[in-house]
């Protein structure tokens, strides 16, 4: 059966539900939302060399998530025996049941939402921690993308965003390989998916080199040391929203096609109607939030 519980915000608005929800009542949360690089060495040591200043002062972020595809024909069929469809669609609208519309979920707006909410809120969690930024958002947004013109699939596959923070940091999302870049007036810094850091001088210590995603001692001890704490783990609900927030604001403005205006404190895209009803997605009865 193909998972869908990657992320559990596929919304802004979701988003700001979650967070009203966890945050009063003193509950850990989705630890990161499953942003486990949070608790690594290697991402943390990128992190701390980009706020310390040893890039100088940071004016370009490159966060590249990888390759994209996959496509077919979603012809209605008899759903598989002992396969809850109904449960597995959830919120989204109605479809006939097709192996393709299963399978390849990511690759349609009613389920997913391509590349950019797939692998956008784990880099981008990176990004906003090296930035300082982790309670705020860009606030322009521009770029285009290469959607296909056929077939079941209905999201990107290519994308080039380019978003602006408030004082001045540019931060571009791209199909490059999969890592994040960080760029000053001094120097870049540079981390793949596997924790390779680069250039190698940037390193005290070869060891904090090399630990990547499928790393999760630190992110599970982490998670299990706030259960017993009652401390935020090292990526909260507010924190998650935001990074998730970036990848949905890149999303509605590859869909529209035009340059969008973001306020990170109101949660509204400025003066734009047609974005803001986009930041909202309408759900299944019996389905809420």
């Amino acid at each position: 059966m193909a998972r869908r519980d990657e992320h559990p915000c596929r919304s802004c608005r979701k988003g700001c539900v979650l967070r009203k929800t966890v945050l009063p009542h003193d509950c850990r949360g989705p630890n990161a939302c499953r942003d486990q690089r949070r608790s690594n060495r290697s991402h943390r040591f990128v992190a701390e060399a980009v706020r310390r200043g040893a890039i100088g002062r940071l004016h370009t972020i490159i966060v590249s998530f990888g390759g994209w595809g996959g496509n077919g024909i979603a012809r209605g069929e008899p759903v598989r025996r002992g396969f809850d469809y109904d449960r597995w669609l959830g919120q989204a609208p109605w479809a006939p049941y097709s192996p393709v519309r299963v399978d390849l979920w990511r690759n349609h707006w009613d389920t997913g939402a391509g590349p950019i909410a797939d692998m956008g809120p784990h880099f981008l969690d990176i990004a906003q921690w090296a930035h300082d930024s982790e309670y705020s958002a860009a606030v322009e947004y521009e770029g285009h993308g290469q959607f296909p013109t056929d077939g079941f699939a209905n999201v990107p596959f290519k994308v080039d965003v380019l978003a602006r923070y408030r004082d001045g940091v540019l931060i571009r999302m791209d199909s490059g390989n999969k890592g994040i870049r960080f760029e000053g007036d001094q120097g870049w810094i540079h981390i793949d998916d596997f924790g390779n850091i680069t250039p190698r001088k940037m390193l005290r210590d070869s060891s904090v080199s090399g630990i990547g995603y499928t790393y999760m001692a630190g992110h599970v001890r982490n998670f299990l040391d706030c259960v017993r704490s009652r401390r935020q783990p090292a990526s909260g609900p507010e924190i998650s929203h935001r990074s998730h927030t970036i990848a949905h604001c890149a999303n509605i403005c590859l869909r529209l096609g035009r340059k969008l205006q973001w306020d990170p404190e109101g949660e509204r895209f400025v003066n734009d109607d047609d974005a803001n009803r986009m930041l909202a997605r309408t759900m299944r009865v019996p389905w809420g939030v």
